[in-house]
């Protein structure tokens, strides 16, 4: 899922990494200058993980583009039960609410 914010990439990226960490996710790297955070989320009843991807693109001065996907770390679970599109769908409340601020 990929949205644009009307603010600069550096507010962005920061309240990217604050919205990761909020949601207390295992951050596995983080790079401002690539715009690029991954990290993990643990095991559950309905999955034995996901690997999370976002990738902070600035479209110019004032607009950056947020691109976030989700997927089962294991690679022999076949369905997630909704779990991946939870996950980016509360990733981006959380960064909403922080820009917001």
């Amino acid at each position: 899922m990929r949205k644009e914010y009307n603010y600069s990439y550096d507010k962005v990226y920061i309240n990217c990494f604050e919205a990761t960490e909020q949601m207390k996710f295992k951050i596995t790297k983080e790079n401002i200058s690539e715009g690029l955070i991954l990290f993990e989320v643990g095991w559950s009843l309905l999955s034995f993980g996901e690997k999370f991807k976002i990738v902070i693109t600035k479209i110019n001065a004032s607009t950056t583009s947020v691109e976030v996907s989700s997927q089962a770390t294991v690679g022999i679970q076949i369905i997630d039960w909704g779990k991946n599109n939870n996950n980016v769908t509360g990733f981006f409340e959380t960064l909403n609410g922080l820009l917001k601020k």
